[in-house]
């Protein structure tokens, strides 16, 4: 008789998401697996964000998902990280629309 044993371990919840604007732009970073940004991304697609971006320190914020004309998946936002533990929101750069409220929501994973 043979038998299988399978040992599961559940990931750790993704923090609560940040109160998200209607049409702002959401800012998914910190150093995770991919499998947990597809899990953060699938809690944000039903949120009221425009679109959902993805940081990476070599290009900036990539455009993953969007809801709005504003954005393109595959665009690249030039972004200033809030500092670390801070509770600021990030700013965008003049040339991405930085102007007025920052469009930049940030969710640390």
């Amino acid at each position: 008789r043979t038998s299988l044993r399978l040992l599961v371990s559940l990931p750790e919840p993704l923090p609560p998401p940040p109160d998200i604007p209607r049409g702002s732009l959401v800012i998914v970073e910190g150093r995770a697996p991919i499998w947990r940004y597809g899990m953060a991304l699938h809690l944000l697609h039903g949120s009221p964000a425009a679109a959902v971006a993805f940081y990476d320190p070599r290009l900036g914020a990539v455009v993953v998902a969007t809801h709005s004309r504003e954005w393109q998946v595959g665009q690249v936002v030039d972004v200033t990280l809030p500092a670390e533990g801070s509770e600021a929101a990030g700013e965008l750069k003049p040339e991405q629309g930085g102007s007025g409220p920052p469009a930049g929501i940030f969710m640390d994973l």
